[in-house]
């Protein structure tokens, strides 16, 4: 016999249970979510240690003059922009439109209250992260509906690592209103809709969304779910014959 032969037609799995992938069970819940009142939403698309149009945070010489500040130019820099849907001077005009945001965020979001939970066994950000998914509507953004527009914020925030943070003024839309209809497609063999819905109605109300979110201490950003919204299909692959 050859070397490396196997003899006869002796199975190499012998003895062991052969490896079994069932088909896959995948479900889609489209749902509604909407600000909590008196949480308006704060975006600041290049986050808080942006240096465009930001000259708080430009190193300047000793003795150099503070470069005047474009609040404006600045704040535009804080929108999430859907083209050819967004509006930014009727938004701030105080009607309403449409802006976007990452669809990424409320899969993040989701995975990170999943992290923090007390059981790890039965729920963690790895589960998450690879049993959940959120659709974006239009490139990377979800479409978000703002009914009553926008107007400009001005907000102290702390930038910089350890004891050596420095205040520095934020100029960013505040849209005091806001919701948006969200596609969640999940594994159905490993969570429930109830479970994701469920699951994003917390993050809602525990990470939130954009700047100043409850996950950073604060209480802007926070929805909540909509649920007389939901809708749910299945997607049962049939078994291979």
């Amino acid at each position: 016999m050859k070397k490396n032969e196997n003899p006869g037609n002796v199975n190499s799995t012998q003895g062991k249970a052969p490896l079994r992938v069932e088909p896959p069970n995948f479900g889609t819940v489209t749902v509604r979510v909407f600000n909590t009142e008196g949480s308006e939403l704060v975006t600041h698309k290049l986050g808080e240690d942006a240096d465009i149009s930001n000259p708080d945070i430009v190193t300047r010489k000793r003795g150099e003059a503070r470069p005047t500040r474009d609040k404006m130019e600045e704040m535009l820099h804080a929108f999430y922009e859907i083209p050819g849907e967004t509006n930014v001077e009727n938004l701030l005009k105080g009607k309403k439109g449409v802006i976007g945001l990452p669809a990424s965020g409320f899969h993040k979001g989701m995975m990170t209250l999943a992290k923090d939970s007390g059981d790890r066994t039965t729920l963690n950000g790895s589960l998450i992260g690879r049993n959940v998914f959120v659709f974006a509507d239009v490139g990377r953004y979800v479409r978000v509906n703002v009914p009553k527009g926008c107007y400009m914020r001005e907000d102290i925030v702390k930038i910089g690592k350890g004891m050596n943070r420095s205040p520095s003024m934020r100029y960013r839309p505040g849209f005091p209103q806001w919701e948006a209809t969200l596609r969640i497609r999940f594994d159905a063999d490993v969570l429930s809709a109830e479970d994701v819905v469920n699951l994003l109605a917390r993050t809602g109300q525990k990470i939130g969304q954009c700047e100043l979110r409850p996950e950073k201490g604060y209480s802007c950003g926070m929805y909540e779910v909509d649920y007389d919204s939901i809708k749910i299909s299945l997607n049962t692959q049939k078994k291979a014959a």
